[in-house]
C-alpha cells in the first residue's frame, strides 16, 4: 500500500501522498473514505480512479471546492462522472473533475430554491456536438436519480459545453464564444428569410454544422475555393445579399471576416432552406 491520507473529502474521495513518488494526489475509489482517517493507508485495489501530481494552485483551488461542498453531492457528482469516463473511454483532467464538482454544486444548490439558469443554446448543443449532448444527458440522468430537487434539461447543455471544451483542452467560455456566434448568425438569418427555421430539420443541422467550420476556418486562417461563386451570385441574388448581411454582422459584432467563397456557400444553404428541391448547379 502506497496511498496515505491526507484528508477524507466524502466516502469516495481522498487526499493522499504516494510515498513512492512523495507527491499529493486525489484518491477516487468506491467507499475508500468511509470512516476512514488521516494516515491511514489506501489499499491499492480499492482505487478506482487516480488524479496525479497538483501544484500549489490545485491544492487552492481544490481546497476551496472541497470544503464548500456538501460531502453526499460529492459522491453523486462521482459516481456520475464515471458514465463520462466510459463513453469517452479515457480520463480527461483533474481540471475538468474539479470544474464540474464546482459547476454542480451550485447547479444543485440553485435547484433546490427553483433558480434556473436558462441555456439558450441546447438546439445548437444537440446538434454541433451530438456525442457530448448525449453524454451529457446520461450523466443528468444519473445525478438527478440521487436528488429531491432535479436538474432542468438547461443543465445538459451546460455539461455538453464543459465536456466539449475539456476534450478540445479550451475554455468553456471558448465554446460559449463560439455558440453565441453561431446563434446570433442564425437569428440574422432568421429575420431576413422571415420565418424560423425548423430545429429538427436537416437544413438546419447542415447550415449549423456549415457555419461551425467556416468559422473555425476563418479563425485558422483556412482558405476555401467556391468554383460556383459566379452562378450563385447570378442565379441566388436575394440569398446572396442575404448571406452579406449576415458576413457584415459576423465582421462587425465578431471580427469574424468571412470572404466571398465562404459568403457563397452559406447563399446555397439558405437557398435550399427556402426551395427543397433545389437543383440548379
Amino acid at each position: 500500500m502506497n496511498f496515505e491520507i491526507i484528508k477524507v473529502f466524502s466516502n469516495n474521495v481522498v487526499l493522499c501522498e504516494d510515498k513512492r513518488k512523495n507527491t499529493e494526489i486525489i484518491a477516487v475509489g468506491c467507499g475508500i473514505g468511509f470512516k476512514a482517517k488521516a494516515g491511514t493507508f489506501i489499499s491499492d485495489s480499492a482505487i478506482e480512479k487516480l488524479y496525479g501530481e497538483l501544484s500549489e494552485e490545485d491544492k487552492k483551488y481544490l481546497s476551496d471546492i472541497m470544503s464548500n461542498t456538501d460531502s453526499e453531492i460529492l459522491d453523486i457528482v462521482e459516481d456520475a462522472l464515471k458514465i463520462i469516463d466510459k463513453e469517452l473511454k479515457e480520463k480527461l483532467s483533474i481540471y475538468f473533475h474539479l470544474t464540474m464538482l464546482s459547476h454542480l454544486s451550485f447547479a444543485i444548490e440553485r435547484s433546490k430554491y427553483g433558480t434556473i439558469i436558462r441555456n439558450p443554446f441546447l438546439e445548437e448543443l444537440r446538434v454541433l456536438y451530438p456525442q457530448e449532448y448525449r453524454i451529457a444527458e446520461k450523466f443528468i440522468a444519473e445525478v438527478n436519480k440521487h436528488l429531491e430537487y432535479k436538474l432542468e434539461i438547461d443543465e445538459v447543455g451546460f455539461i455538453t459545453m464543459h465536456i466539449h471544451a475539456a476534450l478540445r483542452g479550451v475554455k468553456v467560455s471558448e465554446t460559449s464564444e463560439q455558440l453565441t456566434l453561431t446563434y446570433e448568425l442564425v437569428k440574422v438569418i432568421e429575420i431576413e428569410l422571415g420565418h424560423k427555421i425548423d430545429r429538427e430539420s436537416y437544413d438546419f443541422i447542415r447550415l449549423l454544422t456549415h457555419l461551425k467550420f467556416a468559422v473555425n476556418r476563418v479563425k485558422n486562417n483556412i482558405k476555401i475555393e467556391n468554383i460556383l461563386l459566379p452562378e450563385i451570385k447570378k442565379k441566388l441574388k436575394l440569398y446572396y445579399k442575404i448571406s452579406q448581411k449576415v458576413a457584415k454582422f459576423a465582421e462587425k459584432n465578431y471580427n469574424i471576416l468571412f470572404n466571398e467563397d465562404e459568403v457563397g456557400y452559406i447563399t446555397i444553404h439558405l437557398a435550399k432552406i427556402k426551395s427543397k428541391d433545389l437543383d440548379i448547379f
